[in-house]
C-alpha cells in the first residue's frame, strides 16, 4: 500500500505549492519526525522560490532603471547641444 505524504512550499504566510513524498515497495509509515523534516524542507523550498522571484524582480527594476537612464541623458544632450552650438555661434559673432 503506497501512502503519501503531502507538504505545502511555505513562502512568508503563503503557500505557492506543495511537494509529494511517496514510499513504494516497503511497508515503512511515516512518522511524526518525517512530517517535521518534510514541512522544513517545504519552507525552505518555498523561501528559495520566493528568494529566485525578488532576485528576478530586483533585476528587471534594475534593467528599467537603466534604460530611463540611458533615455533622459540622451534626451538631455540633445538640446544641450544645440544650445552649446548656438552660444559659440553668438560668441564668435560678438567677437
Amino acid at each position: 500500500m503506497v501512502v503519501p505524504m503531502v507538504v505545502p512550499l511555505v513562502a512568508g504566510a503563503r503557500a505557492i505549492g506543495a511537494i509529494s513524498f511517496v514510499m513504494a515497495e516497503s511497508n515503512r509509515r511515516y512518522t511524526a519526525t518525517d512530517l517535521e523534516v518534510a514541512e522544513d524542507l517545504g519552507r525552505r523550498a518555498g523561501a528559495a522560490v520566493e528568494n529566485a522571484r525578488l532576485y528576478r524582480e530586483s533585476q528587471d527594476a534594475s534593467r528599467l532603471k537603466d534604460e530611463f537612464v540611458t533615455t533622459v541623458s540622451h534626451e538631455l544632450r540633445a538640446p544641450l547641444t544645440a544650445i552649446l552650438g548656438w552660444a559659440r555661434l553668438l560668441a564668435g559673432k560678438s567677437l
